[in-house]
């Protein structure tokens, strides 16, 4: 827990330009100096020194702060040429174990952590069918998903075609074509988010993970489910609702197609009557997970230059199981049958076969075109 939480201003002392932040620590000499992306860009070309750090604001807990600067940064005021926020506030990455809720009870907004929203029926996402989008210039609007922009594509999601890098000890979203060239590294890459023998959320190297017996993935034994008002959830898959059938896996009985004509990718169902086209098929029908000499990942047409070349070589080359992951594979598949629907196949328990609508037994190994 840290014991100071304070809302803050940058001014640009050249040009008047501002960033507004929240921050929470336990010493109030620690040097930060924001993050957002325009203004470390802003402190690069102007100088650390013509810029001014100034607290407005105080507050007890994390959570006060969170809603403050959310009722702040709005998306008027990043709106303004001389703000150098991008993203309206209180959802920072800070925040990404806290939902902003609408409480019903009590009528007002607030932010609570993701257990407490999963176990109270009288919260509600106040984020709920809405999405941070971006137009051509780059500006970022916090919209509904039915909004006629983001539906043609007049403004897509913020982070599409982009992927996170780190740049000379900064974080920064790229072009995805140029990530594609091996002279970046992802943040993450290497790093393994878990939970320690304390309970405590912690990130540390895939080796320490790999050797430690004594953390665990944040996410095992979780699952994303919707309930029946289309309200996603992240909860353990021993969940009783889940068990009974009230949760449903989210992407259950959908799976993601590409338009051979356009390129446009789509989640759909897997009985959607657009299917018998033919003009959409697998996004992963004719690619390769491939990686290069620094460990990058990518997904490419199994006929690209790099791959028949050698400079790009498959996943898994190289990777060995331990004994025990030899194991497990032994025991995961001990029983189970294969089944398909004409387009995918799956790996399933008997007993679960009769959940399977519109599938049959056996394998599916015609390739698909």
């Amino acid at each position: 827990m840290f014991k100071y939480h304070y809302f803050y201003k940058i001014t640009n002392l050249i040009n008047g330009h501002f960033y507004y932040g929240a921050h929470s620590t336990n010493n109030l000499n620690d040097h930060y100096f924001g993050s957002g992306i325009k203004l470390k860009e802003a402190i690069k070309k102007y100088g650390k020194e013509n810029f001014k750090l100034e607290i407005i604001k105080f507050f007890n807990t994390r959570e006060e702060l969170s809603e403050y600067e959310f009722n702040i940064v709005n998306e008027d005021l990043i709106k303004s040429k001389e703000c150098y926020n991008i993203c309206p506030g209180g959802l920072g990455s800070f925040n990404s174990k806290l939902i902003l809720v609408y409480d019903k009870i009590n009528n007002c907004k607030k932010f609570v952590n993701k257990e407490e929203f999963n176990n109270n029926e009288n919260y509600e996402s106040c984020n709920k069918g809405k999405v941070l989008a971006k137009d051509k210039e780059g500006n970022i609007y916090r919209i509904n998903i039915n909004d006629p922009r983001y539906l043609n594509g007049e403004l897509v999601h913020n982070t599409k075609g982009t992927t996170l890098v780190t740049i000379n000890g900064i974080n920064k979203r790229i072009p995805n074509e140029e990530y594609k060239h091996g002279n970046y590294k992802s943040p993450a890459k290497g790093h393994v988010q878990c939970i320690d023998e304390n309970g405590n959320n912690i990130m540390v190297t895939t080796e320490e993970f790999k050797t430690n017996k004594k953390l665990k993935s944040i996410h095992k034994g979780k699952i994303t489910v919707k309930d029946k008002e289309g309200n996603y959830k992240y909860v353990d898959i021993n969940d009783e609702k889940y068990l009974n059938g009230e949760y449903e896996y989210m992407f259950k009985g959908t799976k993601n197609f590409i338009n051979v004509k356009t390129g446009e990718v789509k989640r759909l169902k897997l009985n959607d009557p657009i299917l018998e086209t033919g003009e959409w098929v697998g996004q992963n029908v004719g690619k390769q997970i491939v990686k290069d000499k620094y460990g990058n990942t990518y997904k490419l047409d199994k006929n690209d230059p790099r791959i028949l070349s050698g400079e790009l070589v498959p996943n898994q080359l190289g990777n060995k199981h331990s004994e025990e992951t030899k194991k497990k594979i032994g025991l995961y598949g001990k029983g189970r049958i294969w089944i398909n629907n004409g387009i995918e196949n799956k790996f399933i328990k008997p007993e679960e076969f009769i959940n399977y609508i519109g599938y049959k037994k056996g394998k599916l190994t015609k390739k698909l075109t």
